[in-house]
């Protein structure tokens, strides 16, 4: 497969940048659309190799059923979509973590998208008692059951910035200690390693729909560079 199209949501968190990343640098793919809230400033980077390939659409996801012409065409969607559950309420998250998810979803498989990988959380659980986690293991469920070609869902647990995207003090300190308590990603992985694994995923040949725990990640990354 080659001259691919990809589209992008949640592009401007950690996990998102780095899909878009693993995409511009990979040579399969020739239009990557970032779909979100907001256009990003791409200025810093625009001169880069592969950069050229990225345009930029804004939707309103509240109202996402007036942007079904957005996510017509695409050969696979990429979500990283998501809040975290401190300091919203119930209804916010589950707004933002389901009905964002799948509404768009919806609209990418009725335009023509064959694959659709989605970054979930470790612990994702129906019987949870968390609401987060029941939140996000109904999104999985509902995800896999719309008729894709191909659902990948990923379960990374913590998420570690690039050092080149550290913006703070705090961050920095957060990641030291993570480095110091899980040496060996046991139950975290790197941003770049993700992305560049979900991207790869998009050309394995799987027969069903899957889930992808941390380890499984790592995995597939040492095997992607064994090669």
């Amino acid at each position: 497969m080659t001259n691919l199209s990809a589209f992008v949501l949640g592009a401007s968190g950690t996990a998102g940048k780095s899909i878009v990343k693993a995409l511009v640098d990979h040579p399969k793919f020739d239009k990557i659309t970032l779909i979100g809230r907001r256009a990003l400033d791409l200025s810093n980077i625009a001169h880069q190799p592969g950069y050229s390939k990225i345009q930029q659409k804004t939707i309103d996801f509240d109202n996402v059923e007036k942007y079904a012409d957005d996510f017509h065409g695409y050969d696979v969607g990429f979500c990283a979509l998501g809040t975290s559950s401190v300091g919203v309420n119930k209804e916010q998250y589950y707004r933002i973590t389901h009905d964002y998810v799948i509404n768009t979803a919806k609209l990418a498989h009725s335009g023509g998208c064959k694959q659709f990988h989605f970054i979930s959380g470790r612990s994702t659980s129906k019987d949870s008692w968390y609401s987060w986690a029941r939140t996000k293991a109904e999104v999985e469920e509902k995800l896999m059951a719309m008729g894709f070609e191909r659902v990948s869902i990923y379960r990374p647990g913590g998420i570690i910035k690039d050092r080149t995207e550290i913006t703070s003090t705090g961050e920095s300190i957060g990641i030291y200690a993570f480095n110091i308590l899980d040496p060996f990603r046991c139950i975290s992985v790197d941003t770049v390693v993700l992305g560049k694994v979900m991207v790869e995923s998009s050309f394995r040949a799987i027969e069903s729909n899957e889930i992808l725990e941390n380890a499984d990640i790592l995995r597939l990354w040492k095997e992607g560079n064994k090669k």
